[in-house]
């Protein structure tokens, strides 16, 4: 089930303590012309590629080490400039209860800006794996929330009124509950905090109006969205997640927030490699090759049910009747652990020019 996060996106809060302080009335705009549309490397990342995160607790022994695993890529080929912040799964600082202190960190609220033509990479984090029962806890000896996954939450705007989100959802995680040797990687792309209708319905039975308001106002989704990986271009470890941003699409969170068919994907086995996000695929011409086709000749042969129902070889699923496996139980869990973390956080952090990381050009990428 992915993140049910709105919530927790008020641009401020009204008291700035229940939530983070994350507002868009940003003063500093950062225009590209159409004419250097050309992607060059990000020289403000929260944290540079093959670095470890600072350590901000004395008890912690047992270290992140997601970025040894690899990285997080967005490229914005859109039209226009995309802002995000990237939450969860950072180092605490010390012990907290959630109901007192909250869940929040200060890297929560930093917001980026990835201009048009650009791109930002940051390290992966991984989600806290201590053992538990009952409500997740704060895990000492790595000094974060107990599974915790990362939301990037990316918007279009700096108007506060502006509240719809396109969010990259991950976890990079050793269940306890599993018997996994390794840190999986879980994955989903959600659109349900952008163009919401304003009646309940399904993937199934919403309106192509319904959709087509979500390709109006989902950042980077016109066009085209795209998970790929770089070290298994052929999708046999990570399923790749590609919508055209045109028709109909079951890869992406959209309306249901949990269906049989969940839209949540894991790496089958341990995958050391960079996560690559494409926004507004379309738009990025020579710099994009071929995704639709390779994405397509994957789909034509696997066997992960959600492929299955987008390249419509399966029915969709009868509400009720067939329950969620473990696998997919276990994606749920670990990716809505970020909401639930959030929507109790204490962040007094706010979002100004000053903590805005903008996406410079520094080479000309290859």
């Amino acid at each position: 089930m992915a993140s049910q996060t709105t919530s927790s996106l008020a641009y401020p809060p009204a008291d700035n303590t229940t939530t983070p302080v994350i507002s868009m009335a940003l003063t500093t705009t950062f225009n590209s012309p159409a004419s250097t549309r050309s992607l060059s490397s990000s020289v403000i990342p929260t944290r540079e590629p093959g670095t470890p995160p600072a350590p901000k607790s004395g008890n912690l022994t047992t270290p992140d080490d997601g970025w040894k695993h690899g990285n997080v890529i967005i490229y914005n080929w859109c039209a226009y400039d995309v802002y995000f912040v990237s939450v969860g799964a950072h180092y605490l600082g010390g012990y907290r209860n959630g109901s007192a202190t909250g869940w929040g960190t200060p890297e929560d609220a930093i917001y980026h800006a990835i201009p048009s033509g650009k791109y930002y990479t940051e390290p992966f984090r991984a989600s806290a794996g201590c053992s538990y029962t009952g409500a997740p806890p704060y895990c000492l000896l790595e000094d974060k929330l107990a599974g915790q996954a990362v939301s990037i939450k990316i918007a279009r705007s700096n108007d506060t009124a502006d509240q719809n989100i396109t969010q990259l959802e991950y976890a990079l995680y050793q269940n306890p509950s599993t018997q996994d040797t390794f840190k999986r990687l879980y994955y989903d792309v959600s659109l349900l905090d952008c163009g919401a209708p304003d009646v309940a319905v399904t993937d199934f039975n919403a309106t192509e109006a319904m959709f087509a308001r979500k390709v109006k106002l989902c950042p980077g989704y016109a066009g085209g969205v795209a998970v790929t990986f770089s070290a298994d271009e052929g999708g046999e470890v990570c399923p790749p997640v590609y919508c055209d941003g045109q028709s109909r699409c079951f890869m992406v969170y959209t309306f249901d927030r949990t269906r049989r068919q969940e839209s949540s994907f894991t790496c089958d086995k341990e995958y050391r490699g960079d996560l690559r996000l494409d926004l507004c695929v379309e738009d990025g011409g020579e710099g994009v090759p071929g995704i639709a086709g390779k994405f397509s000749s994957w789909a034509q042969t696997a066997t992960h049910e959600v492929a299955m129902l987008q390249m419509n070889k399966t029915a969709p699923p009868l509400s009720g009747t067939t329950s969620l496996s473990v696998l997919q139980t276990v994606v749920s869990t670990v990716l809505q652990t970020v909401t639930l973390r959030i929507q109790t956080s204490t962040v007094v952090f706010a979002a100004t020019p000053s903590n805005v990381n903008t996406v410079v050009s520094s080479s000309t990428a290859a």
